[in-house]
């Protein structure tokens, strides 16, 4: 019977939600992981959002909370990096922030336990 090497592992820089999403879902494909971390502690600046994380038809804010309001929120706060660029720019900036925007519940969830 032929056996089949391990992989080697991906080597995941930082432990914050991105990091930690990355090595879950490499994980579930059982493909080890080697998670490299500055801090003493894992989490990175994500640990620090102590006041929540900005999403939109999250089970955890009022249900009058919505994807355009997140949407347009995200291009207020983006100011003039958002109304000042060009054309092209712009077009990049809005895919992204509407990219954030609608998939911002299920990235919540997923980051609470409920992939």
């Amino acid at each position: 019977m032929l056996k089949m090497a391990t992989p080697p592992p991906v080597i995941i820089v930082g432990s914050g939600l991105a990091g930690l999403s990355a090595a879950s879902t490499l994980i579930s494909h059982r493909i080890p992981v080697q998670m490299l971390d500055r801090a003493p502690k894992p989490g990175g600046n994500s640990i620090k959002a102590s006041s929540g994380i900005n999403g939109a038809g999250t089970k955890f804010q009022d249900n009058d909370d919505n994807v355009d309001i997140f949407f347009q929120d995200t291009v207020k706060s983006a100011g003039d990096a958002f109304t000042q660029a060009s054309s092209d720019e712009r077009a990049r900036r809005e895919k992204l922030i509407s990219t954030l925007a609608s998939r911002s519940a299920d990235a919540s969830s997923r980051a609470v336990g409920g992939a």
